[in-house]
């Protein structure tokens, strides 16, 4: 864009942020930023997905992680958006930075590795199921042998698993009744 002054010069700049109101969305301010048309200049675009994943419409979750990606070039060259075709995702795939078709005159800045996009699986917990004892088991409290089988004699050592005395279990000088109690 070609700004011009009241005293007759003139300046190329781009927009470099909008600010605006949060109810009506009218414009408050615009910061511009002068620039050089033989100068390559650092540019947040945005990404415009196409189509529908593969992956997504067979049961998966397309997630976007980025909906921009930084571009270096002249100002001149400044894309308003770089599509992206997502129809060949599967399931499992995810689409880079690095793997962006740019315009001529563009350059990646963003990390090639960074993810864009990916298609993922949706993971199914299923409940348990309670199983039934095997033979030899131990049956849990309250469970009675299947028809056929015959009941374990219990244990009747008080020193069981759950049983064992703790040291938080030991009596304290402040459990004693005091001499004035009744019995």
């Amino acid at each position: 864009m070609n700004i011009e002054f009241p005293d007759g010069e003139s300046q190329i700049a781009a927009v470099r942020e909008i600010q605006r109101d949060p109810m009506t969305q009218s414009i408050n301010h615009i910061d511009f930023l002068g620039v050089s048309m033989d100068e390559m200049i650092e540019f947040n675009v945005s990404i415009d997905y196409q189509g529908s994943a593969i992956g997504a419409v067979e049961g998966g979750v397309f997630t976007i992680s980025s909906e921009m990606v930084a571009v270096k070039c002249n100002p001149i060259y400044v894309p308003d958006s770089i599509a992206v075709d997502i129809t060949e995702l599967n399931i499992g795939d995810s689409i880079s930075a690095g793997q962006l078709t740019l315009p001529e005159n563009v350059e990646l800045s963003s990390d090639p590795a960074m993810t864009l996009a990916s298609v993922t699986a949706i993971r199914v917990v299923e409940e348990d199921k309670p199983e039934e004892p095997v033979e030899g088991e131990e049956l849990a409290e309250g469970e009675e042998p299947a028809e056929g089988e015959e009941a374990k004699p219990e244990d009747t050592d008080d020193k069981q698993a759950g049983d064992k005395k703790q040291p938080w279990d030991k009596k304290q000088p402040w459990d004693k009744k005091h001499s004035t109690d009744k019995k």
